[in-house]
């Protein structure tokens, strides 16, 4: 069966969004059990998205974080102001780190703890 790709590598999206739909369950590393969750919600501390930047996209570009940029945002902060919003575009995740807005590679571990820290 063929698929088609989501990502078209010679072009760049229009309008880049990412998932963010609370979660009926999710697997419990610490258990290795699925726990499942009752209203729904988002299982993780801190979602860090990821958006590569070079076009075309080439197995060397994409391979070096240099050519991708990230937004973190701190799960407590997505259900604050998105609710139970499923998709989250580039737009609403610049507006929702400011004024830090996105970082790089090398700013991402530092981001993190930050998020982790509020």
């Amino acid at each position: 069966m063929l698929t088609r790709d989501r990502w078209n590598r010679h072009e760049s999206s229009k309008r880049p969004s990412f998932d963010i739909a609370p979660r009926k369950s999710a697997w419990n590393a610490d258990t290795d059990e699925w726990d499942k969750f009752d209203p729904p919600a988002r299982p993780a501390d801190v979602y860090a998205f990821c958006l590569h930047e070079r076009v075309p996209a080439t197995n060397d570009n994409v391979r070096d974080p240099a050519c991708w940029r990230f937004w973190v945002l701190a799960t407590r902060q997505l259900d604050d102001e998105l609710g139970t919003q499923e998709n989250v575009g580039l737009k609403t995740l610049n507006r929702l780190t400011e004024p830090r807005g996105s970082v790089s590679w090398t700013e991402l571990r530092a981001e993190v703890d930050w998020c982790v820290d509020i």
